[in-house]
Formats: structure tokens, sequence, C-alpha cells
């Protein structure tokens, strides 16, 4: 295959797909060290990506467990009706 019919096959190629051989060949003309920076910069790109896309959701990065402990008392009738509400019972 000569360089034109690459030209050729890379020019019918959907947009998505031509960004992906540019940043491949972008990549393959860097340092080992320009390459590891590219990386760091592509990870953190796509952690911002992925919060914004949980955030959208209503969702976060929550953990298990995170507020045990928190609550120190509770009365013993905390599940008991308030007197406020027996007009309403």
């Amino acid at each position: 295959m000569n360089f034109q019919q690459i030209i050729d096959q890379a020019l019918k190629l959907p947009d998505n797909q031509k960004q992906e051989l540019a940043y491949y060949l972008l990549f393959s003309s860097l340092s080992k060290k320009q390459q590891q920076k590219f990386f760091t910069v592509l990870k953190e790109e796509e952690q911002t990506q992925q919060n914004e896309h949980s955030q959208e959701q209503g969702t976060s990065n929550r953990k298990f467990g995170v507020l045990k402990g928190g609550i120190q008392y509770m009365a013993k009738d905390f599940d008991e009706p308030l007197e406020d509400f027996t007009d309403y019972m």
C-alpha cells in the first residue's frame, strides 16, 4: 500500500476515527516522557468527564459507611408519633 492509498483510506474514515488516527500519529511522534505525560492528561480528562456525567445523572462518588459513627445519640422515642400530629391521626 503506497502513501496515497493510505491517505485515501484515512479520508474515508468517520470523523471520530479520523480523530483517533490523528491522536495515534501525534502519540507515535512523542518521546517516552512526553507519552507518559500525554497519558496522564488523558486520564485526568477522562476522570473529569466521568465526574461530569455522574453529576448529570444525579449520582456521585459515594462510599458506603462514610457516616458510620457519626450519630452519637438518638432518643428512645425517636420512632414514636409526634404530639403535634395527634390531630391528624
